[in-house]
């Protein structure tokens, strides 16, 4: 059994680096009694977002300012598990020096030492047995983030504003690169364009739910009263020319027809196309 002894931190993601590189079967978390308490539920909840049904997560209470009693604790642990995993990533000094003690004691128990650099993902070796955990760390969503920090994620199943879950299909995620390759290009006329696609929203007569038709003059003249200018040849002929919008003119009305609903959501609100790639495009992945 693969278990890995974690230093409670003030920082989350200390806390669950090792669990991400390797997912251990247990982690043992040694720490402060009432900060653990107030996080338990969190860290839960993030095994659960993050699909890890292998770890399970023991907290074992120190007093952090007590050197005795963190070197009795840590030998607990290691009476316990023998050949455990120590994760150095969050300790402080007094945790470190504990640690210096207990490898001294106990270096023939098959104990290890590790530590990682949550910037770069590199796993150092701290018992110089020439042994380090993982360093491929996989690349956290903005979803497990927020958990991990306590938050929640309010999407539109639980309220109408709440968060859209896209569906990333083949063909979804081909039509983002190409209006995001639009969008690139002149990102302040992108902004400008969707904006007034979402002004439209309030003068359209189409009762299909993916298309608008406008009378064109009373939109044009609304529009100036908000301050807002019509340009219908900015970036709609293009996004035409890739196929997620068709649009039709005459003489009083102008008529958009989207593709689907959900380009349709990247096409109505300015910043919605920039959400939508966050699972979708690499370089858009970085925290």
């Amino acid at each position: 059994m693969k278990v890995i002894v974690e230093f409670f931190s003030s920082s989350p993601i200390e806390n669950v680096v090792s669990i991400l590189a390797c997912q251990p079967d247990l982690v043992v978390f040694l720490g402060d009694a009432k900060r653990m308490k107030r996080q338990s539920h969190v860290y839960q909840r993030f095994l659960e977002e993050t699909n890890n049904t292998q770890t399970k997560i023991e907290y074992r209470p120190i007093r952090i300012h007590e050197l005795y009693e963190i070197v009795n604790v840590v030998e607990s642990v290691v009476r316990d598990y023998p050949g455990c995993h120590f994760d150095l990533t969050g300790g402080d000094d007094l945790a470190t020096t504990a640690m210096g003690i207990i490898y001294e004691r106990y270096k023939e128990n098959g104990i290890e030492l590790h530590q990682y650099n949550i910037n770069t993902g590199k796993a150092y070796d701290c018992d110089l047995d020439g042994m380090t955990h993982s360093s491929n760390l996989p690349t956290m969503t903005v979803r497990e983030n927020i958990v991990l920090h306590g938050g929640m994620v309010v999407d539109s199943s639980l309220r109408d504003s709440g968060s859209y879950d896209w569906d990333l299909t083949e063909d979804f995620e081909s039509d983002i690169y190409r209006m995001w390759d639009i969008c690139k290009a002149n990102c302040g006329l992108w902004n400008t364009q969707i904006s007034m696609l979402n002004a439209m929203e309030a003068y359209d007569l189409s009762e299909d739910a993916l298309a608008m038709k406008i009378a064109i003059e009373d939109f044009r003249q609304g529009y100036k009263q908000t301050g807002g200018s019509v340009n219908l040849k900015g970036v709609l002929p293009r996004l035409e020319r890739i196929g997620v919008i068709i649009t039709r003119a005459s003489e009083f009305h102008y008529e958009i027809e989207f593709k689907n609903e959900q380009i349709k959501r990247c096409l109505m609100k300015a910043g919605t196309l920039r959400t939508s790639t966050e699972g979708t495009i690499p370089s858009l992945r970085k925290p």
